[in-house]
């Protein structure tokens, strides 16, 4: 499990679907490369490669799935960057609950078809009891507490199936203390993360990459700064 996290429009979501566009080659290469060698060992007399290359061929190399919680996956800007369609599987579930959405996506790691999995975003999350509840009415840690069952039971399956997560969130200010960054969902994400990295934006460029005051208007573009956290 890797954890980005930051403010919006830090590099966030472009880097997890760079991730996608590399993770979809790697898979490809991983499943030409194990065919190939299913195929030598049938070509031996091995029965048992025969019934696992069908059984490949009809599973296919392993999916990339990005679950798009806020609606704002930019398909212009993913092919931009290398993203082929068809080769990233994008959801964009409608209102559900958090618990429906996420057995959802434990069933879909007990397929063991799916090789990477990203959720953009944590605080796009809405459990059942925030659902029932009317605005202004407050929940008691609701969220915290269903991502602390998820991942005590999803890290174990992604082991068994080779399935890497890759979870987006944001920063929340803290009033106690400036200078720790706060995240939402509880402390079970950070714990059971393998992998975490806060990005931060930093000075403007122009379309040549040179950089440009910080109080320039209109830039083309941002140098975004990964700080390993974890």
């Amino acid at each position: 499990i890797t954890e980005f996290f930051g403010e919006p429009s830090g590099g966030k979501s472009s880097t997890a679907i760079d991730i996608c566009k590399n993770a979809y080659k790697l898979f490809v290469k991983e499943y030409e490369e194990t065919l190939q060698k299913l195929r030598e060992q049938a070509s031996k007399g091995d029965k048992s490669a025969i019934v696992a290359i069908e059984e490949l061929q009809e599973s296919g190399p392993a999916k990339v799935l990005y679950i798009d919680l806020e609606h704002s996956f930019d398909r212009e800007w993913s092919t931009k960057v290398g993203v082929i369609p068809g080769e990233v599987d994008i959801m964009q579930p409608p209102d559900i609950a958090a618990e429906v959405l996420l057995q959802g996506i434990q069933e879909l790691i007990e397929s063991g078809e799916v090789g990477l999995v990203v959720i953009d975003s944590i605080p796009s999350l809405t459990t059942q009891q925030e659902l029932d509840k009317k605005l202004g009415e407050r929940t008691v840690a609701s969220l915290a507490g269903l991502l602390t069952v998820f991942f005590r039971k999803i890290t174990p399956m992604l082991k068994r199936y080779g399935t890497t997560m890759l979870i987006i969130n944001q920063t929340r200010d803290n009033m106690d203390n400036p200078y720790v960054v706060q995240t939402p969902g509880g402390k079970a994400l950070k714990f059971y993360c393998s992998l975490r990295m806060l990005f931060k934006i930093g000075t403007p460029i122009d379309i040549l990459g040179n950089e440009l005051p910080s109080n320039a208007e209109n830039p083309a573009g941002y140098i975004v700064t990964a700080k390993i956290v974890k």
